[in-house]
């Protein structure tokens, strides 16, 4: 038996396993993340201040925001399998 056999019983082959993150798992740390937790609190106070459009916008930046990470993850992710 060569050396690089008894290495690849031992160690096994050179490969990273894949791990597959869930799409509500990937929403969910965008939700979580320092801007995420930023953007729910200033349109939470815009609503208590009564401030409703400044509320709305201010959710709709954090949508844009979750949209826009999603997408560069996909295209990493995609970039690493090809």
């Amino acid at each position: 038996m060569s050396e690089v056999e008894k290495l690849r019983q031992i160690n096994g082959f050179n490969e990273i396993p894949e791990k597959h993150v869930s799409l509500t798992t990937k929403i969910f740390k965008n939700l979580i993340s320092p801007i995420g937790i930023m953007l729910i609190l200033a349109s939470t106070l815009s609503f208590f201040l009564g401030k409703t459009f400044d509320g709305y916008f201010i959710l709709v930046l954090l949508i844009i925001n979750i949209v826009i990470t999603l997408w560069q993850e996909n295209k990493a992710d995609n970039a690493i399998k090809n």
